[in-house]
């Protein structure tokens, strides 16, 4: 099995290259979905999460209200390094698990796993290969501003909140620029992809 960290900043086209190796016949692993399985009422980390943040942030079936959460962390840098504290470790198990389901599945597998924070949880060590997609930030600025109904700011502070191009790419072991049109960007892939 053979195991590619795919990671890259908000609109980068990180999403399309997972869904484009997915339709090459890579098996696929999304972190932001097994984030999700963390929140889960009856795991430890919802009893985690509820410990710290108290029990406003539940709904009234007593899940957690992943907005009113968002609301105390998104705000607050110290809560939130204390909320990705409890998850990042869950998720990081999570993906062990759905690993090691992979390989009995197909010892020659190739996966992707696909995660926004992979370099900022520490998951390299899950992955054989990291793969950074990276835009020029100018055009990031422009793409959420179009993709999210936002206006400039909001668009800069979204991108600054994660880490830059040049501190995700130290950690590449090989990197794709997204900067023209979509035809050269699965061009870019599928050369990435043959030489796998």
């Amino acid at each position: 099995m053979y195991v590619i960290g795919l990671t890259g900043g908000i609109a980068s086209g990180k999403s399309h290259a997972a869904s484009f190796f997915a339709k090459n016949g890579a098996y696929m692993l999304n972190c932001d979905s097994l984030g999700h399985q963390t929140y889960v009422k009856g795991t430890l980390a919802y009893s985690k999460i509820v410990s710290a943040f108290g029990s406003d942030i539940l709904d009234d079936n007593d899940e957690i209200a992943r907005r009113a959460l968002g609301a105390i962390v998104f705000s607050d840098s110290i809560k939130m390094e204390q909320l990705t504290s409890i998850t990042w470790p869950a998720i990081k198990e999570l993906i062990k698990i759905n690993l090691n389901d992979f390989k009995d599945k197909n010892s020659k597998a190739v996966v992707i796993l696909e995660a926004a924070v992979l370099i900022e949880a520490g998951w390299q060590d899950l992955a054989d290969q990291i793969l950074v997609i990276h835009t020029p930030r100018e055009l990031a600025v422009n793409r959420v501003i179009n993709r999210d109904n936002l206006n400039a700011k909001q668009a800069e502070e979204r991108i600054d909140s994660q880490l830059s191009n040049e501190k995700r790419i130290k950690y590449a072991d090989i990197t794709i620029e997204n900067s023209g049109d979509l035809h050269d960007f699965e061009s870019k892939l599928t050369s990435f992809w043959e030489q796998i």
